[in-house]
């Protein structure tokens, strides 16, 4: 008959299995909550556009909400100037150094995007910087201006790299423009 020198071995080492399992299974579920929440952003469809603005960008930043009439449809991916992406052969005085921010969005429609962006720009589709409440965090809201006709876009003479989506002045700065 075999001495056994230590009894609780068996048992120990069946608790460590369990607990083995236990984490591997806990991790498992981890990554399926991982992929189950972000699965939605790698099968939609982005397509990324840009918008020209002369005034101030405080406030914005790269991730900041790009929102169609209240509802989050993408986030701004780049903040830069126009001198440094399209105006770089231009004499410096020359520049009109624009602010350049290009945005990630999530198109109505899978086929010919950029087409269907224009048609909306052509109806009056404009961006615009506004203000979250008095935090000082800004954010892009693309919606329809009443007569497009009436609102200057700003001009340019290089090719853009994404689709235009011209802006109209933030509200607080037509405030400031109607007051002086």
């Amino acid at each position: 008959l075999p001495f056994d020198e230590n009894p609780m071995s068996n048992r120990q080492t069946a608790q460590y299995y369990r607990l083995g399992i236990f984490v591997l299974l806990g991790a498992a579920a981890l990554v399926a909550l991982v992929l189950v929440f972000g699965a939605r952003n790698l099968f939609s469809k982005t397509m990324t556009i840009e918008t020209y603005i002369r005034e101030s960008v405080q406030g914005l930043d790269v991730g900041a909400p790009v929102r169609f009439r209240g509802v989050r449809i993408g986030q701004v991916q780049m903040i830069a100037l126009s001198g440094t992406i399209y105006e770089e052969s231009i004499p410096y005085a020359e520049r009109k150094q624009y602010v350049v921010v290009r945005m990630q969005i999530t198109p109505p429609i899978d086929e010919d995007a950029d087409k269907y962006i224009e048609k909306l720009v052509n109806d009056g589709l404009r961006a615009q910087i506004r203000g979250q409440g008095i935090t000082g965090i800004n954010y892009i809201e693309l919606d329809f201006v009443r007569d497009p006709a009436k609102l200057a876009t700003l001009p340019y003479s290089w090719t853009p790299k994404y689709p235009v989506v011209p802006s109209q002045p933030s509200p607080v700065n037509i405030l400031l423009d109607n007051v002086e």
